[in-house]
């Protein structure tokens, strides 16, 4: 009888301490050669695969980025079936001659709304990061990827959504991709109640007085889950 205790209790700490699986992912180890769900946009103007380019010797997403003085953004856009989303974590590198890139991104919602995140931040290295909205220039504190490096992008919502729009006029480059429909004031919705996210705008920007300029540089990613 005890022996079988112990078993149930071992049993039933272990659902308890399962781990958490992603409800929609992209490793781009699939035998197909599709991209499927992703597109560039702006100064992020192809993509294709990298054989053996992995953090783990497997193949990955391979972004090739040309920054100019008036397409300082590099989109990479990720399109799936809507999903109820609170997580999201993005791996990538960018090569070593890519100094003060900064990483960012928003997504929408079906309903029509946008969602910005907090960018990419690493210890005290920050910088003052503009953002133009509908509601004017706002400031978000950002770190540059350190060059040469896999990093991981991990964010949850709503805590680290930095600011929210509705369908709105506003300077900011994914406004001419995505359409925004009629929204609602959701910033203090939790995860749970928002409406399901159908694409994420993954974000590469570097200031304007960035020395890529005219450089033909290639990002990679090799793992994308939304959980």
């Amino acid at each position: 009888m005890k022996h079988f205790l112990f078993i149930y209790a071992l049993l039933g700490w272990v659902s308890v301490q399962a781990v958490e699986l992603p409800v929609w992912f992209d490793t781009f180890e699939s035998q197909q050669k599709s991209l499927a769900g992703w597109q560039s946009f702006r100064a992020l103007y192809r993509l294709e695969f990298e054989e053996d380019g992995s953090f783990t010797g497997g193949r990955a997403l391979k972004a090739k980025v040309r920054f100019l003085p008036d397409q300082r953004e590099g989109i990479l856009i990720w399109r799936f079936p809507d999903v109820q989303m609170h997580r999201f974590r993005l791996r990538v590198k960018v090569p070593q001659e890519a100094r003060e890139v900064y990483l960012r991104m928003v997504t929408n919602d079906t309903k029509g709304d946008a969602a910005f995140f907090k960018p990419w931040t690493s210890g005290d290295a920050l910088t003052d990061l503009p953002l133009d909205t509908a509601d004017g220039q706002k400031i978000q504190s950002a770190s540059p990827l350190p060059a040469g490096e896999w990093v991981t992008y991990d964010v949850t919502m709503p805590d680290d959504v930095f600011f929210e729009q509705k369908k709105q006029k506003a300077n900011h480059p994914v406004e001419e991709f995505a359409l925004m429909n009629a929204g609602r004031d959701s910033l203090n919705l939790s995860a749970e109640s928002r409406p399901a996210t159908e694409a994420f705008f993954i974000s590469f920007v570097v200031p304007d007085d960035s020395p890529l300029f005219g450089k033909d540089l290639e990002f990679l990613v090799d793992l994308a889950e939304i959980y």
